[in-house]
């Protein structure tokens, strides 16, 4: 498997940002920006980029903008997580769970799902039985139980 080089990455995505002829575009790029930042060790700079989106959406009721808004605020939970600050992680995850929690896109859906695995393994579950539950509950949700 090829190991992506992200000072290119960073490179393409300050580009695109650049170019970018909509706000989706725009958003694309910075997240690209902000997944590099975050795997060169930069993750103040990753957290700006994530909130950067989040912000600039915070008020859409568009669906792709919804979107969006919801993967930087995962990312964003993801990036505080690796910088061992838990309280925060954890805020943003409950955030992504309180706006998107009843959400019925597809897209959205995944990404709450993504923010109440990320949840647990803040609070300290092993991967697999936070998946697991997730599961679990999401099946007796859709059974009406």
């Amino acid at each position: 498997m090829d190991v992506p080089d992200h000072a290119a990455v960073l490179f393409c995505a300050a580009k695109a940002e650049g170019a970018a002829k909509t706000d989706i575009e725009w958003a694309r790029a910075k997240n690209s920006w902000g997944i590099a930042k975050f795997h060169l060790g930069k993750l103040d700079e990753a957290i700006t980029a994530f909130a950067e989106i989040a912000n600039k959406f915070l008020t859409s009721l568009d669906a792709d903008r919804r979107i969006w808004r919801a993967k930087a605020l995962f990312n964003k939970g993801v990036t505080l997580g690796a910088l061992d600050r838990s309280e925060d992680a954890i805020a943003v995850y409950d955030d992504v769970l309180a706006r998107f929690g009843a959400a019925t896109e597809l897209p959205l859906r995944e990404i709450v799902a993504k923010a109440r695995v990320g949840k647990k393994l803040v609070l300290g579950a092993p991967t697999e039985e936070a998946e697991a539950e997730i599961i679990a509950d999401d099946l007796n949700a859709s059974d009406g139980g």
